[in-house]
């Protein structure tokens, strides 16, 4: 098994995401996070079906005034949760009421830029999204898109949820980790 995230990669397995490890992520990459004055949204299926998923989806939201310290924050998230055994996937975003509802939008997102991922049984993806016309560089290490262009099919869960919801839960880190 092989990861890599911009800069940051792994060869060890990550665990399913849970609450214990989840905190600990958190209490290590507070420091961080307060330090850009973003604020740290948890979303996806950790909230609502946490046994059932393999990361955990954080979007970080607020003005952003330093790229660098932007990619800073992603990478580490990144390097944190491998610590934690944790895959966390996260990103920083325009808005998160938007992205809950998965409709194509004008949310604006930028992640770190390079993905590779080889299971070691002959499954290997590599994205490098420099190479689409429809992400622009926006600093050393990150791209900058709108959801619509970035947005994935939806899973059967996330329809059934939104079936019966109306559209996915997001919510700060520490709301999170308080229940």
């Amino acid at each position: 098994m092989y990861y890599r995230r911009g800069q940051i990669s792994t060869f060890r397995q990550w665990d399913k995401p849970n609450i214990k490890s989840i905190n600990l992520w958190y209490n290590s990459m507070k420091p961080v996070i307060e330090s850009t004055k973003l604020d740290c949204n948890i979303l996806g299926r950790c909230l609502y079906d946490i046994n059932n998923t393999k990361d955990v989806d954080i979007i970080y939201t607020g003005v952003i005034t330093d790229i660098p310290l932007l990619e800073y924050l992603l990478s580490m998230s990144v390097d944190i949760g491998f610590r934690y055994n944790l895959l966390i996937d996260c990103k920083w975003a325009s808005s998160t009421e938007t992205i809950t509802d998965l409709k194509p939008n004008d949310t604006e997102f930028i992640f770190l830029n390079y993905y590779e991922q080889d299971d070691g049984i002959g499954t290997r993806m590599i994205r490098d999204f420099t190479k689409n016309p429809k992400y622009s560089i926006v600093g050393k290490e990150s791209v900058r898109s709108k959801f619509s262009t970035i947005n994935s099919p939806l899973k059967i869960h996330q329809i059934d949820y939104i079936k019966q919801y109306g559209k996915l839960p997001s919510m700060l880190i520490q709301d999170f980790i308080k229940k």
